[in-house]
C-alpha cells in the first residue's frame, strides 16, 4: 500500500482543520462573531473553500490553508466519513450560530445601551412639552382668577353672564393642549359647568324682571 503523498496529507490536515473550525463555532461563536473575513467565508462553499485562517483550538494552534473548491469536495469524500455533504452542513450551522449571537447582542445592546438612551430623550422631550403645557395652563387660570376678582365688583347682569362664560369657554379650551386623558373635565365637572352656566342665565333673567 502506498504512503498518501506530501499534497494529499497538507489537504487532509487543512480539512481536518476547517473541520475543527466549524465545531469550534457552533459551540463557542462569541470569539468569532466579528470576524467579517471569517463571518463572509462562511456564506458559501467558495469561501471555505478559499478562507485561509489560523486558530486555537484544546491548547493547539491549527491552521486551515487556501484550497480549490474541487479539492474541498474531492477529499471530503476521503476525509470524511459523511463526505462534502457534512462538512458544508457543519458551515451552514456554524454560520448561523455566528448570526443568532450577533441578533441577541444587538438586542442587548439595544435594551442596555441604544435603548435606554433613546427613552431618556423620548422622556426629556415629553417632560419639556409638559413643562410647556404647565406654563400655558398657569398663565390661563391666572387670567381667570383676575377675571373671577372683577366679576366679584361686577353688578352688570349681561356682563356677569358673558365673562363667567367667556372664562369658562377659555378654562375647557385650555385643557384641550393636555395629552389625554387630561384634555378633558370628567362628566361629573362638564355638569357642574353647566349647572352653573345655566345659574348665571337664570340668574340674570330674574334680575332682568326686576329690573322691568
Amino acid at each position: 500500500m502506498s504512503k498518501p503523498n506530501a499534497s494529499f496529507t497538507r489537504n487532509a490536515n487543512s480539512l481536518l482543520a476547517l473541520r475543527d473550525l466549524l465545531l469550534l463555532i457552533i459551540r463557542q461563536p462569541a470569539p468569532f462573531a466579528e470576524n467579517d473575513m471569517l463571518k463572509k467565508a462562511l456564506k458559501s462553499q467558495a469561501g471555505i473553500a478559499a478562507l485561509e485562517i489560523s486558530f486555537e483550538d484544546d491548547g493547539q494552534v491549527k491552521q486551515k490553508e487556501r484550497l480549490s473548491v474541487n479539492t474541498l469536495k474531492s477529499h471530503s469524500a476521503n476525509v470524511f466519513e459523511q463526505g462534502f455533504e457534512g462538512l458544508d452542513a457543519l458551515r451552514i450551522a456554524a454560520l448561523d450560530k455566528i448570526e443568532e449571537f450577533n441578533e441577541r447582542l444587538n438586542a442587548s445592546n439595544k435594551r442596555t445601551k441604544v435603548g435606554l438612551s433613546q427613552r431618556t430623550l423620548e422622556l426629556e422631550e415629553q417632560l419639556q412639552y409638559q413643562q410647556r403645557i404647565n406654563m400655558v395652563l398657569l398663565q390661563g387660570i391666572s387670567h381667570a382668577i383676575g377675571t373671577l376678582r372683577t366679576i366679584r365688583h361686577d353688578v352688570k347682569p349681561l356682563l356677569l353672564e358673558k365673562r363667567a362664560k367667556d372664562q369658562v369657554d377659555a378654562l375647557l379650551a385650555l385643557l384641550t393642549i393636555n395629552p389625554p386623558p387630561f384634555n378633558a373635565p370628567s362628566f361629573d365637572t362638564r355638569a357642574q359647568v353647566n349647572d352653573v352656566q345655566d345659574d348665571i342665565k337664570g340668574n340674570v333673567a330674574e334680575l332682568d324682571d326686576y329690573r322691568k
